[in-house]
């Protein structure tokens, strides 16, 4: 069972429920235990697992798997210098720190959470393509994460692109995750 993303943001928005009630679908989705079925979510959600009764036989059971993804780091692969790499990332970082410091202060930018972007760098070191892979942005605002994606990828593309990385012998790539903590109030 999993809590409704609009509960997560309840006191924020319950003067415009008025006197409404709410019966348990409103607030849990449930996720049917269907044979053979993989169930990935994002485990910010409050969550929870009803028992299961059965068979303790384990050649007649059902194999449960739990664990966590690690922390996200970037992947590089082609033939430029790793320290090159590095030097960019570095910069971008100190760009992105800016940026996003400004954006928050300012009150435009209020999602936490991971986005991750692909950069594709052409043998003779101009970037090619910047490809939003995923992201799990999460604002209290309705549409906050969805202005959040678009102005980091904006931000991710117009600075790789603007970067010159070092000729080679082959294209590379670098997949770059960023995890990003957004405004908190005091």
């Amino acid at each position: 069972m999993l809590l409704k993303p609009a509960v997560l943001n309840f006191w924020n928005s319950v003067s415009q429920l008025g006197n409404q009630s709410f019966e348990e679908n409103d607030v849990v989705e449930r996720v049917t235990p269907t044979f053979n079925r993989l169930t990935v979510f994002d485990p910010r959600i409050p969550h929870g697992v009803a028992p299961v009764q059965g068979t303790m036989n384990p050649l007649e059971g059902r194999l449960v798997l739990h664990g966590w993804f690690t922390q996200p780091r970037p992947h590089y692969k082609g033939t430029i210098a790793t320290e090159k790499v590095e030097i960019a990332l570095a910069q971008f970082d100190e760009h992105l720190g800016e940026d996003l410091s400004q954006k928050m202060n300012e009150g435009l930018f209020s999602s936490s959470g991971t986005a991750a972007y692909r950069i594709v760098i052409a043998p003779t070191g101009k970037v090619s393509k910047v490809i939003a892979l995923a992201h799990s942005l999460a604002s209290a605002e309705p549409e906050g994460a969805y202005r959040d994606h678009r102005f980091l990828t904006t931000l991710v593309t117009d600075h790789f692109r603007s970067h010159a990385f070092p000729k080679a012998k082959t294209g590379s790539s670098l997949t770059l995750p960023l995890t990003i903590v957004g405004a908190t109030e005091d």
